[in-house]
Order: structure tokens, then sequence, then C-alpha cells
């Protein structure tokens, strides 16, 4: 059986899997504790309970072990609303709500790595490109949504707004207000009261109005 890349996981056995997992997992602890450039690989190590040369049979460096950390929280992100993002799905603001508490508790549960992520993004541009990706991604997703939803693109088409630059738009908000609550987190240990309702709240009033649903 051939050696897998450093930092591939599809490879692994049962074993390996679990441990890379244990480094990712004592990664995102640190990250709780103190900002990314003050972690060093022993830290991590010591932390997982794993040797340093088992480190780098999993991962090359530790930005090898960040970008895991990324595309765990990037896939998750984008599987949040799986079952709204489905342009066939119906019932718009039923399945909306689901997606806004459900993405806000996962964005909280993340806070420390978000937020690293976030830092990561001002300054390195394969992590800002990666973030632009993933932002992107979904506002395409939004897009085709709006687009089926004929309250939605009947009303955007009235007031003769683009789809695709009222829904970047309304991602852009969203991820603001998210990215304000997360780092609410990190220095003070609380979210923003109220996000939730007021997201929902701006959600449904800009994309189904009242007026329109009754």
């Amino acid at each position: 059986m051939s050696t897998p890349a450093p930092g591939d996981p599809s490879d692994l056995s049962p074993r390996g899997q679990r441990r890379r997992a244990q480094l990712l997992e004592a990664l995102e602890a640190l990250l709780d504790d103190r900002p990314l450039a003050e972690i060093e690989i022993d830290d991590i190590t010591r932390r997982a309970g794993i040797t340093r040369s088992g480190f780098y049979f999993y991962f090359p460096g530790k930005s090898a072990a960040v970008a895991a950390l990324i595309d765990g929280v990037r896939d998750g992100i984008l599987n949040l609303g799986v079952d709204w993002y489905d342009p066939e799905a119906p019932d718009g603001p039923a399945q909306i709500e689901v997606a806004i508490r459900n993405s806000v508790a996962f964005w909280r549960e993340h806070a420390s790595l978000l937020v690293a992520m976030m830092d990561a993004a001002a300054v390195d541009e394969e992590t800002r490109a990666d973030w632009d990706a993933m932002v992107t991604h979904l506002a395409a997703t939004f897009a085709e949504k709006f687009s089926r939803d004929p309250i939605a693109s009947a009303q955007l088409a009235r007031a003769g707004v683009a789809v695709d630059e009222f829904a970047r738009l309304l991602l852009d908000s969203s991820v603001g207000v998210m990215e304000r609550d997360v780092r609410s987190i990190v220095a003070r240990g609380t979210p923003e009261p109220g996000l939730v309702a007021a997201m929902l709240h701006l959600w449904q009033v800009a994309v189904w109005p009242p007026a329109e649903r009754a």
C-alpha cells in the first residue's frame, strides 16, 4: 500500500483518518486560546497527543493544516442550506428560516476558526481566493433560487433589480453581520443579541414581502 500524500485523507486507513482529525481538532481548539500566528506545530502535536513526525505524515506544514480546516468549514457552510438551495424546493420563507438558524449556529460553533480564516483572507491571496470563491458560489445559488421563485422574481423585476446583483448584496450583508457576531464571540465571549431574528426579518421582507405573500 502506498503512502498517502501529506494532507490527502483519501487513502488513509480509519486509524489514519482519526489521527488526522485529532490534529485538526487540536488546531481549532488552540485557536480558541490564541491567534493563529502564535500557534506552533509543537503546540498542535502536544494538544493532539501525536508526534511531530506524525504531524508531517498528514500535513507538510501548519498552513496546510489550516487550509484543511478551512476546507471543512467551507464544505459545512455550503451544506447548511442544501435543501433551500435546491431550485425545485418549495416554500422559500420556511426553508430560509431553517437555513439561517443553522448557519448562525455553525458560525458560532466555529467562531475562532472563522475569525482566523477572515483575518488570513485579508493578507493571504490564496485564502482570500478560496473565501471569495465560496461566497460567489453561494450568491449564484441564491440568484438561481430567487429566479425560480415567483414572488421573489416578480418583485425584483418590478423594482428593476438584477437578480444576481441582489443575491450578492443580500449575501454580503448577511456575511458582514455574521462576521461581527463571531468577532464579538472571540473578543468578548458573547454573540450579537437578536441576530437570528434580525437576519430572518431582513431576508423575509427583502425577498418575500408580507403583502406579496398575503
